[in-house]
């Protein structure tokens, strides 16, 4: 008699599936929402590149010798021109003691005070870092200090995971 009465049976297998899709569903939409997310890199890549143009010009706190009118930043620190030409990434590199500035990128240094200045949020500007080092040059014979100020800018917009 109890063979015959399979409606218990037939419940509790409505169930289970009832259960494994919400299990399923649950899966899906968790990892649906983690990878959907976009990832925002322009501040580390920003870093990056500041920390590779002054980890370049700056040897144990000296200028190096070569820094000045034909200084070619891209051969001298393996930096690529291509990327600074698909309009994603921004320098400027001032020296006060020489009064000389490098600068390649189509931002400007507008667009970076917005960046810099943390009263406003801003999506769609670039993110920028701004580093001064104190450094020590010879010129004509003699030691003088000076500043090396480095703006990097990155407008480079991450993909999804």
């Amino acid at each position: 008699m109890l063979l015959k009465d399979k409606t218990g049976e037939k419940m509790l297998s409505f169930v289970w599936i009832f259960l494994w899709v919400i299990v399923g569903g649950a899966i899906v939409i968790s990892v649906g929402m983690v990878y959907s997310e976009e990832v925002d890199v322009r501040s580390a890549e920003a870093e990056s590149l500041n920390s590779n143009i002054l980890d370049c010009i700056i040897e144990d706190g000296f200028l190096v010798e070569n820094f000045g009118e034909h200084f070619d930043i891209f051969q001298e620190c393996k930096i690529s021109e291509k990327v600074f030409s698909e309009n994603s990434f921004y320098f400027r590199i001032y020296f006060d003691g020489e009064e000389k500035m490098i600068e390649k990128g189509i931002f400007s240094k507008t667009d970076c005070e917005l960046s810099l200045d943390n009263k406003i949020e801003t999506k769609y500007y670039p993110k920028c870092v701004k580093v001064s080092r104190n450094v020590v040059y010879v010129k004509e014979g003699e030691i003088k200090k000076g500043v090396v100020e480095v703006l990097t800018a990155s407008n480079q917009v991450g993909g999804k995971i």
